[in-house]
């Protein structure tokens, strides 16, 4: 093989890699909120993205709707899901079942909580208290070990 040919080889096999699905998606809520709010949920969704784009990790951002179609995630971020209609919560249920992991961002849906095997509890505002959600050290590859919620907002949780 001539390092002409070589080099192909290895610029196909790179670019087979990048084709590959992200271990990591984020989900925006496209059937899960109101229309009027679709918008500024893709747009937080997308600042997640590039944040960890930033770092160099690949993440794959989908409507919730596409979520069912989806292959290859190990860590799903739901953003602002606040009212998942069936198919979506069957997505859900149907990724945990095949080992996904997910992190919930602003929803206060009593069936999303009840997939987690939590409940979904009231509506809380408390100014200046954050909370930190703590990551296994190999969940992600290059992921963040903490993220730190400064919002005063909160829906709480239980087992």
């Amino acid at each position: 093989m001539t390092l002409r040919a070589l080099a192909a080889c290895l610029l196909a096999v790179a670019a087979a890699c990048r084709l590959a699905a992200a271990d990591i998606a984020v989900v925006y809520p496209e059937r899960s909120v109101a229309p009027g709010e679709r918008a500024y949920a893709k747009a937080l969704a997308g600042h997640l993205g590039r944040w960890y784009g930033r770092l160099g990790i690949e993440t794959d951002l989908m409507a919730d709707g596409a979520l069912g179609g989806a292959r290859g995630h190990r860590l799903i971020f739901l953003v602002d899901c606040y009212s998942p209609p069936a198919e979506v919560l069957a997505a859900i249920r149907a990724k945990r079942a095949g080992g996904a992991r997910f992190v919930v961002c602003y929803s206060g849906s009593a069936e999303l909580a009840g997939l987690f095997g939590l409940r979904a509890g009231a509506y809380v505002r408390e100014p200046g208290r954050c909370r930190e959600m703590a990551f296994a050290p190999d969940a992600v590859a290059g992921g963040p070990s903490t993220v730190t919620q400064t919002s005063d907002n909160r829906f709480t949780v239980a087992p």
